[in-house]
């Protein structure tokens, strides 16, 4: 089984340790983030169940799990960008989990794409003079590869709304998309909203993660005082068999 969001929390951590049990154990990186101190005994737990990513520390109780082709919420959103997670990455995975979600409760929607959006990679191969400024924003953000004109798009059409200011992320393909996000190009002339363009909104409504299970708890709290006897400040109450 795989998880978009496991794939991406773990390229975006430092080494963790991995247990026969499907356990990481890192360094949890929500604790400076929720009024405790930047952890270092590795009380964080990230595992991959099923095709859900459960994320849970025992420093500050911080929670979050995402089912693939269910809710995206702000919690695991906090999560990865607190665990590093560049910003390009997170673009897509959030957008991959909406498709998901779409996708399992009302199948492949049908949207409207801007008019003139094509590969960023079309209109650089192109020389078009209006793109130079987009190739030049990529190139600040240091995503100057061919990998990444193959997976921005660009429009020099404004669509009624000065698009052609903008770079745009897919869900899917042109010919299958499901959702697109469009992030404005900051320079002296641009004018434009702050936010970004988006074709549907509202995929990060409110969390209500449930708990760990009894059993889901000893096996974590155990495997942290394995490799860390010292781990925890105060004597942990052990769940009950």
């Amino acid at each position: 089984m795989s998880n978009i969001v496991y794939d991406a929390l773990i390229a975006s951590i430092p080494a963790s340790r991995r247990t026969p049990s499907g356990w990481n154990t890192i360094n949890a990186p929500c604790c400076a983030h929720n009024g405790h101190k930047p952890d270092k005994r590795r009380r964080g737990g990230v595992k991959l169940d099923g095709n859900q990513c459960i994320y849970n520390c025992f420093n500050c109780g911080y929670r979050a799990i995402y089912e693939e082709g269910g809710r995206w919420t702000r919690k695991m959103e906090n999560l990865l960008e607190w665990a590093g997670i560049s910003k390009h990455l997170l673009t897509m995975t959030r957008w991959k989990a909406g498709e998901l979600a779409y996708r399992k409760s009302h199948g492949a929607p049908k949207i409207t794409l801007p008019n003139g959006l094509k590969l960023a990679a079309h209109y650089r191969q192109g020389g078009r003079p209006d793109f130079q400024h987009v190739e030049s924003y990529l190139c600040g953000l240091g995503l100057l590869d061919t990998r990444t004109f193959e997976q921005v798009y660009w429009t020099p059409d404004d669509n009624g709304m000065n698009l052609s200011r903008y770079i745009v992320w897919l869900q899917g393909d042109l010919q299958h998309a499901t959702g697109w996000e469009a992030t404005p190009i900051p320079d002296d002339s641009y004018t434009g909203p702050e936010l970004p363009l988006l074709s549907n909104a509202g995929i990060i409504p409110d969390d209500d993660d449930d708990d760990l299970s009894d059993a889901e708890k000893l096996e974590l709290i155990e495997l942290i005082l394995a490799e860390n006897p010292d781990a925890f400040d105060e004597e942990v109450e052990l769940p009950r068999q």
